[in-house]
This record gives structure tokens, C-alpha cells and sequence, in this order.
């Protein structure tokens, strides 16, 4: 069966990149003045992956002596300057925070980017909770980038840990003794490094045999024996040989035993997934294959299914015999996996059914949404068992990883202009755009930067839009913030941001899922952010038809946030219908 996997903004891309290095820290923070009982804990998780990009995860430990009830109004907030001069180089925020049990932690936000070599600070916390702070280095050496961190962040090998890797590098070296019939002393050892295999097989899968697709820690041992290196991987009690080929080389880990994943989000279906980072995409919407020229195929095929029309009939190969059918539950759908044997074309002058010139894995799914009834098929396709095999653990990861959120209906209204005869128009003249927000809102304008801000930071204007009667809460006040105040989000905020996407992501890193959407002529993207099990924040991204550089960000801050939109419908219901006039050239 294979299992559910529900996630929000944070997954498990952190877990199955190589590790670096990998610094956790902590920072107490007195009780909010809200909360008595718990107190909070702030925790950070950084690393630098094998791509050398810096993630960080952000937690919250409840260390306390009672339940966090949770709090709509937290306003989590990550900054990492780069010092010296407190340049800021990355933020991200958390806004809600779920209820947190005594000594449970949660961590609500993965960030990643790009940051060079040098020292920076990392800041993290809320206000009425406190904070937790850390320096790190990013360090370059032989023309690549690792996490360098504090004494903390690169401890000195524990005993067990070093005994450990030591039996399984002598265990190693004996089996390569071994197997050339040579004395242990010569062979030497060339390398051991600290290796985060995807699954139970070490990267080194046997054909036919299934694995457990849990991340294994373990070692990539490489040995030399007359000037020929040989490796091993190791983990708990095994040590297995990588094979050589035909040449004598060693086969690393395989490219279809993937050691990394991206998350792939699948248009108009509210559905993502997660395929090997380094396989080649061809040329239909949703299909890879571990290297260019390889015969192995692995992807996605969806189609909607009108009556009496079945998953089956419509999705499997049309000649083809099924060997094995069994039910499965994806968790937010059931459905049935099926392997086939594929039978090529039949000659004209011969009788009968050609030879198999496939066998494939399918996982077929149905979705029955409100507007249609959507067949899904997971599939893998080699041409024969023992190469199908090469695909198992990336093919199962894709399905086990699939996650499906059902979207919030309709997108967006159809603006009224009877309704609409007395609104506003915010008129942006330097960007050329407009946007209509109700006669009885306002807006006020707020900082893009300040002390420490980098040069190159792309936001250039920011705007909050709000219903007059809130206006007192975005007022300035001196003295600190009052606990029993309703908190100062807005209904939605409006941001113009300059610059190439790559500079854009260092605001807005990738969401959860993205959808595409037309709005008065205008193509946008719309961005859902997923902070909980029933949390989003939802943004659409404007991108100037006459300049790919500038942006404007429109976020919904009431729409997809439960108790916002039930204290407060007549916000959510009008937010949607402002971003529906949105227009360039106004």
C-alpha cells in the first residue's frame, strides 16, 4: 500500500539531499504574554546541499508545561544578513502558528537559495515569544561551496560513530581482499565520506527485489588496489560492492537510483509530485528518463473521464496483457497498480500477437471533483523485467510522494460593475497598473528599505490594503505592542518587485503548488502556500507584459486561512474580486 504523504510548505527534499554539514540550534523565548503556561522554543536546522544551495528549516518546541493552543496572529520572522554591515540576503515568514503539544516540535517553514561564501547571522523568532540567533560561514574550497558553521555545527566524531564506519571500511577491504585473492595490506583506502542513501538498497539494487524506501545514513567507501579504485557503500551491518562494467569502472550509484528529488507541480490539477533532480525531461508534459538516449520512461498521464468512459480502458496500453493487479491508496485517493507486458505491432503476414516489446508499472488513480472526473496514471516502462526493476524506487517514490490539494472552487469572480460603481482605483503610474478596492478601504504604503537592506533587494513599492474601520491597527504607536489588540494583518498587500527570477525566488521561494490564470486579458500565476494541514496563503504573481522583470505580488491574506474567513467572509469573498480587476496599461 503505499502511504499517505501530507505535506504543507515544509517536505522531505531537505532529508534526501547529501548533507554537508548540518548545524541545529536553539533559543528559549519567555512566555508570550498571551500563553502563561508554554513556552516556546525556537530551533534551526541549516545545511548546504550537494547542488550548494543553503537550506534552512525553521522550528518551534514547545517547552513549556502545558498544550500551545496555537495563534492566528504569530508572526514568525526569518532574516539572514551577511555580515560584515548586516546586508539582509534572504527573509520568510510564518503567520499562523498550529497548536504545539508539551515537547513536540514543529517545524512550519523550509526555505532555500543561493548564498556565497562568507560569514552570515541568522535570526529567528516572533515577537511576544523571543528569538533565537546564530552566525554560520559558507566556505568555498576546490571550486565548491559547504556549510562550515560553528564548533557546534561540525561536532568531532562520536566514539560509535567512528567505530562504526571503521568496522565497515575493514569489512570492505577484506571483501575486496577477498574476491582478488591478495593480502589485506594491499589494499589501501582511498576515501570515506558520510553518504544519505534514498532508500535501503545503498544505491546498489538487485533486479526483482524491493526495498524499503526509507532514507538510510551510511558511508561511500572507496578502495585502490593497483592503481584501480573500487567502491563500496555501507550502512548498519552491510557493505556492498558497486559492480563494475565492462571497462572496469566502477558503476556509481545508478542514474535510475536516483540519490535526489524536485518537487513537480502538475498544471490545473492542484496536484504535485517528486522526480529524480537530474533526469532528463522529454518532450510530452510529464515524463522523464533517467539519461538522453535511455529506453527507460517514467511520468505522468492524466485525462478527464467522461461517462461511461473507465480508467482502465482509456489509460493502460490498448495491447497488453496484465500480469500482476493489486488495490492501492495513495491516501487522498484509492486506485489499483498494475504490471503489464506490452506487445508490439503485428506484421500484416503473420497471425497472432506480436512479441512484448514493454513491461510496465501503472498506478491508476480517479478524482472526483466538484467540476469533473479526472483519470490519473502513474506509469514505468522498460523493455523488460530485469531494466523495470532499475525503476522501482524512483517510480515508487513519485506515487508515494504525490500529494493532492483540492483547490478553493472558482478562482476568481466575474467583476460586477453595479456592485463595483463606487469603488476606488489604485492607479500605480511608474509600473503602469490598477487595481479597484472598495470605497470604504484604504491603504497606507510601507517600507521597502531601510538599515541593512541589500542593494540589490528587488522590492520597490509595498502597499497594504485594508476596511477603513481597521485603520487604527496600521497606525504607528510608540511603547510595546498591546496583547489584547486584534492583530494588524491586512486584507490583502499589494508589491512591486524588480529584477530577474532568480533575485525574485530569494523573496518568494517556490510554493507548494502554482496554477495559471487569466485575469482581464493578463496571465498570472496563482501561488498557494501551504503553512498547516488547512493553511494556505495565496498570492497571484503579475509579470509586466512589457518587461519580464517586474512583478506585482497581490497576496490574499483572508482567503485561505479558516478562521480569518469565518471571522471576517465579507473580507475573504471581497479580496477575490479585487484581485479580479487587476490590469496592466490602466
Amino acid at each position: 500500500m503505499v502511504k499517505e504523504m501530507r505535506r504543507g510548505l515544509v517536505t522531505t527534499a531537505l532529508m534526501v539531499l547529501t548533507m554537508v554539514g548540518v548545524l541545529v540550534v536553539g533559543g528559549c523565548a519567555p512566555p508570550s504574554p498571551a500563553q502563561q503556561e508554554p513556552e516556546l522554543a525556537f530551533r534551526v536546522a541549516m545545511e548546504v546541499n550537494s547542488e550548494e544551495v543553503f537550506q534552512v528549516r525553521l522550528g518551534v518546541e514547545n517547552t513549556g508545561r502545558a498544550r500551545f493552543e496555537g495563534d492566528s496572529s504569530f508572526n514568525g520572522t526569518m532574516e539572514v544578513r551577511h555580515e560584515p554591515g548586516g546586508d539582509l540576503r534572504a527573509s520568510a515568514h510564518v503567520v499562523p502558528l498550529r497548536a504545539v503539544e508539551l515537547g513536540e516540535t514543529v517545524w512550519p517553514l523550509n526555505w532555500r537559495g543561493d548564498l556565497l561564501a562568507g560569514t552570515y547571522e541568522l535570526t529567528w523568532g516572533a515577537d511576544g515569544y523571543g528569538s533565537t540567533k546564530e552566525e554560520f560561514v559558507i566556505e568555498e574550497k576546490d571550486g565548491r561551496r559547504y556549510f562550515q558553521g560553528q564548533a557546534l555545527a561540525t561536532p568531532e566524531p562520536t566514539e560509535t560513530a567512528m567505530g562504526e564506519a571503521e568496522a565497515l571500511v575493514e569489512e570492505a577491504v577484506l571483501d575486496l581482499a577477498n574476491r582478488y585473492g591478495v593480502d589485506r595490506e594491499e589494499v589501501t583506502v582511498e576515501t570515506v565520506e558520510p553518504f544519505e542513501f534514498p532508500d535501503a538498497s545503498l544505491g546498489v539494487p538487485e533486479p526483482g527485489r524491493s526495498y524499503a524506501q526509507v532514507l538510510t545514513p551510511g558511508y561511500i567507501i572507496l578502495l585502490r588496489w593497483k592503481d584501480e579504485l573500487y567502491e563500496y557503500h555501507a550502512a548498519g551491518e552491510r557493505v556492498v560492492s558497486v559492480p563494475r562494467d565492462a571497462e572496469g569502472r566502477d558503476d556509481q550509484v545508478s542514474p535510475s537510483s536516483p540519490s535526489s528529488y524536485r518537487k513537480v507541480n502538475v498544471a490545473q490539477t492542484g496536484l504535485t509530485i517528486e522526480v529524480p533532480s537530474d533526469w532528463e525531461r522529454l518532450d510530452t508534459e510529464y515524463a522523464w528518463r533517467p539519461e538522453p538516449g535511455s529506453a527507460l520512461r517514467m511520468g505522468l498521464n492524466q485525462t478527464v473521464l467522461e461517462p461511461p468512459m473507465e480508467p482502465e480502458a482509456v489509460l493502460l496500453p490498448g495491447d497488453a496483457e496484465i500480469v500482476v493487479s493489486e488495490p492501492v491508496d495513495v491516501g487522498w485517493a484509492g486506485g489499483r497498480r498494475y504490471t503489464l507486458e506490452v506487445f508490439g505491432p503485428v506484421a500484416e503476414d503473420e497471425d497472432g500477437r506480436a512479441a512484448v516489446e514493454a513491461v510496465e508499472e501503472h498506478v491508476l488513480v480517479v478524482l472526483d471533483t466538484d467540476e469533473e472526473r479526472l483519470g490519473l496514471d502513474f506509469y514505468a516502462s522498460a523493455p523488460d523485467a530485469d531494466d523495470l526493476a532499475e525503476l522501482v524506487a524512483a517510480f515508487d517514490h513519485m506515487v508515494e510522494t504525490a500529494e493532492w490539494v483540492e483547490t478553493l472552487g472558482d478562482l476568481l469572480p466575474t467583476p460586477d460593475e453595479d456592485t463595483m460603481s463606487d469603488w476606488q482605483i489604485f492607479d500605480d503610474d511608474t509600473y503602469g497598473f490598477e487595481i479597484q478596492i472598495p470605497a470604504d478601504w484604504s491603504y497606507k504604503e510601507t517600507p521597502t528599505g531601510g538599515t541593512g537592506m541589500p542593494e540589490d533587494w528587488p522590492l520597490e513599492r509595498g502597499v497594504v490594503i485594508f476596511p477603513l474601520d481597521w485603520a487604527e491597527r496600521f497606525e504607528e504607536k510608540d511603547g510595546p505592542p498591546d496583547p489584547s489588540a486584534p492583530p494588524a494583518v491586512p486584507a490583502m498587500t499589494v508589491e512591486v518587485y524588480v529584477g530577474p527570477l532568480k533575485q525574485f525566488r530569494r523573496a518568494f521561494p517556490e510554493p507548494t503548488r502554482e496554477e495559471t490564470v487569466e485575469v482581464n486579458g493578463t496571465t498570472a500565476v496563482r501561488e498557494v502556500d501551504a503553512v498547516g494541514d488547512d493553511i494556505e496563503v495565496i498570492r497571484y504573481i503579475f509579470e509586466d507584459p512589457e518587461s519580464e522583470d517586474v512583478r506585482v505580488v497581490v497576496t490574499d491574506n483572508y482567503s485561505g486561512f479558516p478562521e480569518r474567513r469565518e471571522e471576517h467572509p465579507e473580507v475573504a469573498d471581497l479580496n477575490r474580486l479585487v484581485v479580479a480587476t487587476f490590469a496592466f496599461g490602466g
